[in-house]
């Protein structure tokens, strides 16, 4: 019969105690608790507690009595290099199945794309029975009993499951944001934020001037996704360092990658950021590991910028189609402007609230199976559109010509009309000089004696009927003043963009 060590002993006694796993690629030591496994140095700090635990109160048998175990240093290490060796897993095993999300009261289960209706009732036909699930295709489970095999995952979302919970606050909150319209779109984008997957290969960028709610947007995109400690599934790398080394192994085993105030900054590549968007698994360089490690991807990316960053001439589809863009000009009122509002703490409640929205949005994703407007010409124009507000009016409706001038009234007006046209924003007239001049060095606004009215010269409009809205603008230009003029400056959505300070 072969003996068994005293730290054999005290090692088996730590297993059947706690459900371990240690990362082969890495070494690192996970334990469950809880419905998730606990990765960092709090798990070997529990073992190491356990360890001395039970080796206080253990006695070697001797033949006539015992001795108490005497446990150094070396033989802890011992123990837990015991326990290491019989708790592998792969790291590719955890997070594996795309449609099971992991909350602090249980489990998710989402089979949107496997329902029948029966007496009145929505049933999922399971190899393992018959579940009943609810109108968006989901089934709610408890977390395993202690004797039961847990699921292997190293996120778990800070969201209690309350079907009942409603979301009313927050609701209104996206609207004053991004617009009625938009707030379907919003709850699809958490929804995609919930899902362990990369399927719809999609990131987010939120872009528009200061005080829009972009940063109170994402306070709350925080407590959602990571709670008390959004650094557990959150990291914070901003778009233009995901190609330096080392960086994209801060995605690993993190569920969202958000940036807030984006650099506009030209991106100068992109070939790692596409790959994160896209490729259900990543290979790279992490610190302090020998070889590459590979893992499976579930990280989203979220950003956010006053303005677009630059991107060179020669981006191609694979970088369009991979983005879905927010546009943000709706100042927020003076209530939720404050600091107060841009860190408030959510409810669990009201988060709770927002699950279900989520649900019901991660049900209309599966059914239409990618993103409304999913257009990446759209995307281009608008991104475009952003960084040179005039270059694509310019190009389509004028002509550079250093004998010609065109009234800037008018001009303003006919981009800005223009650019209703297409679903976009208006720009004030200090955006469209810059960008005017950023177009060409030979197109100028000079100065003007009192009483004349500022042109452009160097640039004309020559498309047909752009020329014959600037005929009868000027005939109405005619029986205003400029300042009375520029009090009945282009409206959107019942909002004045007169005034050129709110960009």
């Amino acid at each position: 019969m072969v003996e068994i060590t005293p730290e054999q002993d005290i090692a088996h006694q730590i297993i059947d105690n706690n459900k371990i796993c240690t990362v082969i690629e890495t070494d690192e030591m996970t334990r469950y608790n809880g419905g998730v496994f606990h990765r960092g140095r709090q798990s070997l700090s529990e073992i190491r507690k356990q360890i001395t635990q039970i080796a206080s109160n253990y006695l070697i048998p001797l033949k006539e009595s015992s001795k108490p175990y005497n446990c150094s240093t070396s033989k802890r290490n011992e123990i837990i290099e015991i326990i290491k060796s019989n708790t592998f897993e792969s790291i590719v095993e955890f997070d594996q199945e795309d449609n099971r999300v992991n909350i602090i009261n249980g489990e998710i289960h989402f089979y949107p794309s496997n329902l029948k209706k029966a007496n009145n009732l929505w049933e999922f036909i399971a190899t393992e029975g018959l579940y009943e699930i609810n109108e968006s295709g989901t089934h709610f489970t408890n977390h395993p009993l202690y004797n039961e095999s847990p699921y292997l995952s190293f996120v778990q979302l800070p969201l209690m499951y309350d079907p009942e919970a409603e979301c009313l606050e927050v609701d209104q909150f996206l609207e004053d944001i991004f617009g009625f319209e938009r707030v379907p779109d919003i709850y699809e984008m958490l929804a995609y934020f919930l899902m362990p997957t990369v399927r719809y290969q999609k990131a987010f960028i939120l872009y528009g001037p200061p005080k829009t709610g972009k940063t109170s947007f994402i306070n709350l995109v925080n407590q959602f996704i990571g709670g008390k400690y959004p650094e557990r599934l959150i990291s914070g790398v901003p778009l233009q360092d995901l190609d330096i080394q080392y960086q994209i192994s801060n995605l690993r085993n993190k569920m969202l990658n958000i940036f807030d105030d984006l650099k506009s900054t030209k991106l100068t590549t992109s070939a790692r950021f596409r790959m994160s968007v896209t490729n259900p698994t990543l290979t790279a360089e992490v610190k302090y590991i020998n070889d590459h490690l590979t893992w499976k991807n579930i990280c989203k990316h979220l950003f956010a910028c006053n303005q677009l960053p630059g991107v060179g001439k020669n981006t191609g589809d694979e970088f369009w189609r991979r983005w879905k863009l927010f546009d943000c000009f709706n100042e927020m009122d003076d209530s939720k402007q404050d600091l107060s509002f841009a860190n408030k703490r959510w409810g669990g409640l009201e988060l709770s609230g927002v699950l279900n929205a989520c649900i019901k949005a991660w049900a209309r994703l599966e059914k239409r199976k990618h993103f409304r407007n999913d257009d990446q010409e759209y995307v281009k124009g608008l991104w475009q559109m952003d960084i040179e507000p005039a270059k694509m009016f310019v190009d389509e409706n004028c002509q550079l010509d250093i004998e010609a001038e065109v009234n800037v009234d008018v001009f303003w007006n006919s981009l800005n009309t223009w650019r209703a046209g297409l679903n976009v924003n208006p720009i004030s007239k200090t955006m469209l000089t810059q960008s005017l001049q950023r177009i060409s060095g030979d197109i100028s606004k000079p100065k003007r004696r009192k009483g004349d009215k500022w042109v452009y010269k160097g640039i004309q409009i020559i498309k047909g009927e752009i020329v014959g809205e600037l005929i009868e603008n000027n005939e109405k230009l005619d029986k205003f003043t400029s300042k009375e003029y520029d009090h009945k400056k282009y409206w959107v959505n019942e909002k004045d963009y007169s005034d050129e300070g709110a960009f």
